[in-house]
């Protein structure tokens, strides 16, 4: 039975499977029809099967439309970027945007913060990125808003065409230029586009600059603007009287900060449920002490073989 239900499931996904083997092939990366392109196989660690799934995870098609020359990020083209799974559109310009994306998705990191959205639900989404955990929000019926924050010039410019090329969805969600902290202040980041995800204060795992090659020369120091905390908070309960707020944290190296400002001016009781990611110290421990005297319930995953990052779910 056991060997029966093993070829049946290879026959539902057999034509699926060779249409992308089909779609990875030289002619259709150089016909317009496939646009990205991962860094070549020589460089790659995964499994055969594993990178065909990868290269196909999300499709582009070309476009007539020229973009302004001005703007640097994506070459005189229009990016028009499908996820395979739920029509939703993400604007990418490199691997790591993609295996970002990819990991979100596959990796469920925020389904459980997800499902606690009971109707009329605001979610906050601390380190939006290029904006995919406020899709998966979007999508929730019972999530009414959304607000995206992402500190970094140029990762903000990605955020909002993401949201943008989502008409059904970005009536929901606003997207601010801010990062979060402890006070209203600026801060200088290292930042490098090869690895966007993993900018902040807290270090770049070494695994990411070994697989993107990123050397000193890669890194320009850049300025953000972060919001307090606090403050932040408040403005978004003022324009949700009563609503649950879900917090999606994931402010590389500032959450322990931002969560120390929640506790010491009293607001965190304002929040319902999380999904807070930690990296490097003082570590999970150090924030699960702190949400559960705050009266949260919390379970911890590890996201790094070392420890030094992972997310934790705190619901009430």
């Amino acid at each position: 039975m056991t060997e029966l239900s093993r070829v049946l499931r290879f026959s539902v996904h057999l034509p699926r499977y060779m249409f992308r083997v089909v779609r990875s092939s030289r002619f259709f990366r150089g016909s317009g029809l496939y646009a990205f392109r991962p860094v070549s196989a020589e460089r790659q660690t995964e499994p055969l099967h594993l990178r065909i799934w990868n290269r196909h995870f999300v499709t582009t098609k070309s476009s007539s439309q020229k973009q302004d020359s001005s703007d640097p990020l994506f070459g005189g083209r229009q990016p028009e970027w499908y996820l395979a799974n739920d029509d939703v559109r993400i604007a990418l310009e490199s691997e790591d945007d993609f295996r970002t994306t990819f990991d979100v998705y596959v990796g469920g990191h925020y389904d459980r913060l997800n499902k606690y959205a009971t109707p009329g639900s605001v979610v906050w989404d601390i380190g939006a990125n290029l904006g995919v955990a406020s899709l998966i929000f979007a999508q929730n019926p019972n999530v009414s808003h959304v607000y995206a924050y992402e500190p970094l010039p140029e990762t903000f410019t990605l955020t909002k065409r993401s949201v943008a090329a989502n008409p059904k969805l970005s009536f929901k969600i606003d997207v601010e230029n801010l990062g979060i902290g402890k006070s209203d202040c600026e801060l200088q980041v290292s930042y490098t586009s090869k690895v966007k995800a993993a900018i902040g204060i807290a270090a770049i795992p070494s695994r990411l600059k070994d697989l993107y090659h990123v050397g000193p020369e890669d890194m320009k120091n850049v300025t953000i603007r972060l919001s307090d905390a606090a403050k932040a908070l408040r403005s978004i309960r003022a324009k949700h009287p009563g609503a649950p707020i879900l917090l999606k944290l994931d402010a590389e190296g500032v959450e322990y900060e931002i969560i120390d400002r929640f506790i010491e001016t009293g607001i965190m009781q304002e929040i319902t449920a999380a999904a807070i990611e930690w990296h490097d110290s003082p570590g999970e421990g150090y924030l699960t002490s702190r949400l559960r005297a705050s009266g949260f319930q919390t379970e911890a995953r590890a996201l790094e073989a070392d420890g030094s990052i992972g997310i934790i779910d705190a619901w009430r």
